[in-house]
């Protein structure tokens, strides 16, 4: 995973259970996501809470990129 953000944010499936995919019902930890995403908090850190506002005039742009691969 490449991205312009400089954290990511992991969600694991810890509370899957009960809920249906794909027509299975999932089991605990059946999920992950990784969201990327500003310092968690910054607008109350001096430092970065400049990285966190936009202003009118401002567009914000983010990539991020996933590369998948098969290994056998």
């Amino acid at each position: 995973m490449e991205t312009t953000e400089p954290c990511v944010q992991i969600y694991t499936g810890n509370f899957m259970k009960g809920v249906c995919s794909f027509g299975k019902e999932c089991k605990k930890h059946s999920g992950i996501c990784l969201e990327t995403q500003k310092i968690p908090d910054a607008i109350k850190m001096s430092e970065f809470a400049d990285t966190v506002i936009l202003k009118s005039e401002q567009t914000y742009y983010h990539k991020i990129m996933h590369t998948f691969s098969i290994v056998e």
